[in-house]
């Protein structure tokens, strides 16, 4: 029994592997790995705070940064605030840094929770990354 019958089998295969080639080149940058181990220094990179200030990792050289990945519709996210924001308050002093990035896909509803929440400690919207330098 052939594996291919027709023509339309060969050009429906083309078609399937041309789209999934696609695919994987489209989603290839969401699955890029930096080789950090501990006690490296974190690949460094630049964002707008959500009160339009730059920001970026090298800044904060010598200093203890707690890097948050949030988002409003994340449970776990939101109740953490206020602990986040009380530990930013507490520990700024003594050379702890949190900064906050938001993967929202809506910059408005993050906008909303931000203003809503008070969050104190630098934050950004994801897509308000400027560059990431290597």
């Amino acid at each position: 029994m052939p594996i291919v019958n027709s023509r339309k089998d060969i050009v429906v295969g083309l078609v399937v592997v041309g789209l999934l080639a696609i695919l994987l080149y489209r989603i290839a940058p969401y699955f890029q790995v930096f080789n950090v181990q501990a006690g490296d220094r974190a690949p460094s990179f630049d964002l707008r705070t959500h009160g339009g200030d730059g920001l970026a990792l090298s800044d904060y050289t010598g200093k203890w940064v707690l890097l948050n990945f949030w988002a409003t519709y994340c449970k776990p996210c939101v109740d953490e605030m206020p602990s986040l924001n009380r530990l930013h308050k507490e520990l700024k002093d003594q050379g702890l840094v949190v900064v906050g990035i938001s993967i929202d896909e809506d910059p408005e509803t993050y906008s909303q929770f931000v203003a809503r929440v008070g969050i104190e400690f630098p934050v950004s919207f994801r897509q308000a990354c400027v560059s990431q330098n290597r």
